[in-house]
């Protein structure tokens, strides 16, 4: 009998990290998510600065004093 108690202690554990691994895959993959909306973003706003840079021209002929 103490093989039976170790191999349903072994089965417990297995399962155990098993449903860890499934949580943690699913807020690696909610963090991917998030992390490909930010990159999204920040392109755009990138893209939109380099128009308005591109647009505007300032020329600066001599200091204000």
């Amino acid at each position: 009998p103490s093989n039976v108690l170790s191999e349903l202690k072994m089965k417990q554990e297995i399962e155990f990290m098993t449903k860890k691994m499934e949580q943690y895959g699913k807020w690696i993959g909610v963090g991917g998510e998030i992390g490909q909306v930010i990159k999204d973003a920040l392109n755009a706003v990138k893209d939109v600065a380099a128009f308005v840079a591109s647009a505007v021209k300032v020329t600066v002929t001599a200091p204000l004093l």
